[in-house]
């Protein structure tokens, strides 16, 4: 319980489900929008959702600049979506991951992930907060 879990969550039709079982567990009055930085559930569990940044929906992948996400691989294009992904044109997000972001990590931008770490460093932050006030905080062993 030291130590913070987090779930890391795409901020997108996905998520409602997410949200509505985390207003059932905190038996909160209203279902979470996704607009909260994160999303404490219960002792050391939080949800943090990608940041939405004036959008309707996001994913992890929208932290990458557009020239990123637009990189062809063997002639085809990236699509996120896992529905109906036409592999002749199409490529996924596991080709994304390994062939565009670890092939090219040392020459990507990643700057358009500070929103994203900024919420997961609350959650350290608020986290280590209750640690002290309770006094569950120890000494590394």
């Amino acid at each position: 319980m030291q130590h913070p879990v987090i779930l890391l969550i795409d901020n997108d039709d996905g998520a409602q489900s997410i949200y509505n079982a985390l207003k059932a567990v905190t038996k909160a009055t209203a279902k979470p929008d996704g607009n909260a930085p994160f999303y404490p559930v219960t002792h050391n569990l939080y949800i943090v959702p990608t940041p939405l940044n004036g959008n309707p929906k996001t994913m992890i992948e929208d932290c990458f600049d557009a020239s990123v996400k637009n990189t062809k691989v063997d002639g085809k294009s990236f699509n996120p979506s896992s529905d109906a992904l036409d592999g002749k044109t199409k490529y996924g997000k596991y080709v994304f991951a390994e062939q565009v972001v670890k092939k090219n990590q040392g020459n990507i931008n990643f700057q358009g992930f500070k929103p994203l770490l900024e919420r997961i460093d609350a959650v350290l932050i608020r986290h280590n907060n209750i640690n002290i006030v309770s006094g569950a905080l120890h000494a590394p062993s």
